[in-house]
């Protein structure tokens, strides 16, 4: 029911906005984990220093550190982790965000495509491609010629012009 009524009252702005502020909490996310990361950089350099230090002069001090240094690394091996996962979440999300842009972007081509052929039928089309509506004078004196010499008497090319609903249907055939 989270759905219900998100088109009344401004509720599909909400859809809109709802990816922006997912990658908006991720960056801010992934922030945070990077700065985490650098820190316990830090942590194992200054582990590892303090090995060094301690390696000749205080065994146990030395493995101690060897110890915190193994737990920083793992940790941020976790935090690596989890910085790859959400950068892929994120680009999955602006992938998915795209898609749905484009598909949105298309239906309305359609719909515009429907609307400019929306009056355009199939005899419109014969009268445009087949009669036109003022030939020069030369095409008249030629068409009057060729009526005489093909038509029989009574029948005008117009009425013999063959459209595109007529050559579409097969004759039949006795």
């Amino acid at each position: 029911m989270s759905g219900w009524g998100l088109g009344w009252f401004g509720g599909g702005q909400a859809k809109k906005e709802a990816p922006k502020k997912a990658i908006l909490q991720l960056r801010g996310q992934l922030e945070m984990l990077t700065k985490r990361e650098k820190h316990l950089q830090n942590q194992m350099d200054e582990q590892d220093a303090l090995a060094r230090k301690h390696v000749s002069s205080n065994k146990q001090a030395a493995k101690a550190a060897l110890r915190r240094k193994k737990q920083f690394e793992h940790s941020l091996e976790q935090t690596s982790a989890q910085i790859m996962t959400l950068e892929k979440e994120i680009h999955s999300i602006e992938t998915a965000n795209i898609n749905k842009e484009t598909l949105d972007a298309m239906k309305n081509a359609g719909k515009a495509m429907q609307q400019i052929h929306a009056g355009l039928t199939i005899d419109k089309v014969d009268t445009v491609m087949y009669v036109t509506p003022h030939p020069p004078p030369n095409t008249i004196l030629y068409l009057k010629q060729a009526n005489k010499l093909t038509l029989p008497a009574g029948k005008t090319s117009a009425n013999n012009m063959p459209s595109a609903r007529k050559s579409a249907k097969p004759s039949p055939q006795a």
